[in-house]
């Protein structure tokens, strides 16, 4: 899931690196005896928000990453689920009755839910959960109370499928449903926040219940009811943890355009102070310029007359409480001629978790941002003269 994350992130950087006024940069050259930096304006911010509009367009498992995940009206990525822990129709449970007139002890025995769902494939992503919350209701089809008991827990599975976390649910060791209700709250269960791993398993143990006598007619014929049973609903929000660790994304990054080739240059450095809120830092290595696609829908190709140094960049990862702020150089260079206007980049990208930091919610507003941004141009300068009116 980060990987698609970041891949639609980079997707939707659709900023043009170009000289840009409207955010107050400063537009004036200051020359140097061999150099002069100039802003090449700013992008951004390129958040969670964007990239979850974006994911359907990214190949494989994005589409359905982008249904699985919702976005609270708090702005915290948030999934759900909901599902049935038992069910029984009135009259089904008649006929297990010996003698229908006389009230009844149904003993429904072991009973349990896997709760999750599609959740489940969060650990498969390389994401945790975290604000857990479990809601057990109840359907009662019959005008009268009925009683149940039983030995209720739930359980948490971590990654390796080994039960890390079990409680009672000590509200349901005795409960008397209401009357004639098809959905009546039972329990609410708020996992530790220290417990990162997904909800798996609501367990009843002993299950009864003492039914009232000539069942069938008691069901409340308003409502079309009929069910005798027990759900659950589940909410969690989606975290990053330290130990999320993926492999290498290698591809383009589109939407660069960095203009150049008007400066007619030999070299160039390109410094950016970056600004992430993700808990994810991310190391960019084989930095490669591409060629332009003469042809629509054709892959580009690396320009193997462009070297970038270095061949390493780190940004670190940070959170909405503590950003962090990295700021990078990148060394453009021709081996021939000069370096042309710069419409696409390639790279292999390595996410992780960011080291000390624990799981942390994501929302829509985290994401990178370009805090500033310039060029620094050395080498038998030529500044065009629409540069110069400007």
């Amino acid at each position: 899931m980060p990987a698609i994350l970041v891949s639609a992130l980079l997707c939707s950087c659709n900023g043009n690196l170009d000289y840009d006024t409207s955010k107050g940069i400063n537009t004036e050259m200051t020359l140097f005896q061999e150099e002069i930096s100039v802003p090449i304006g700013s992008i951004g911010p390129l958040t969670i928000g964007s990239a979850l509009n974006r994911l359907n367009t990214v190949p494989g498992i994005g589409s359905m990453v982008s249904q699985l995940i919702q976005v609270g009206e708090d702005g915290y990525l948030r999934m759900d689920d909901k599902g049935s822990i038992l069910r029984i129709n009135a009259y089904e449970l008649e006929k297990l009755a010996a003698d229908p007139s006389k009230p009844f002890t149904w003993n429904a025995g072991y009973q349990f839910a896997s709760v999750g769902g599609m959740v489940g494939a969060l650990a498969m992503l390389g994401l945790k959960t975290v604000n857990q919350h479990l809601t057990i209701t109840a359907s009662n089809p019959f005008f009268e109370k009925v009683p149940m008991k039983c030995k209720a827990s739930i359980s948490c599975r971590a990654a390796d499928y080994t039960t890390s976390y079990t409680a009672p649910i000590p509200e349901l060791s005795s409960y008397q449903l209401e009357s004639a209700n098809a959905k009546q709250k039972l329990a609410t269960i708020d996992i530790p926040a220290n417990i990162t791993d997904i909800v798996s398993t609501v367990t009843l143990e002993d299950l009864t219940f003492d039914l009232p006598k000539k069942m069938t007619s008691t069901i409340d014929k308003t409502s079309n009811n009929l069910l005798l049973g027990l759900s659950y609903e589940y909410y969690c929000r989606v975290a990053v943890g330290e130990k999320l660790n993926l492999p290498i994304i290698s591809g383009p990054i589109k939407g660069v355009d960095l203009p150049l080739g008007q400066f007619r240059l030999k070299k160039c450095r390109v410094t950016v102070e970056l600004v992430n809120t993700l808990p994810l830092s991310v190391i960019v290595k084989d930095v490669k310029v591409l060629k332009p696609v003469e042809t629509e829908g054709a892959e580009a190709e690396p320009d193997s007359n462009i070297s970038i140094t270095p061949g390493e960049i780190k940004i670190e990862g940070g959170s909405e409480e503590k950003p962090a702020t990295s700021r990078l150089t990148l060394e453009f260079e021709a081996a021939e001629g000069t370096i042309p206007d710069i419409k696409g980049l390639r790279a292999d990208i390595t996410i992780a978790g960011q080291p000390g930091m624990n799981a942390v919610p994501l929302t829509t507003k985290q994401g990178l941002y370009v805090k500033s941004s310039s060029a620094k141009l050395s080498g038998g300068i030529t500044i065009p003269q629409q540069l110069l009116q400007k």
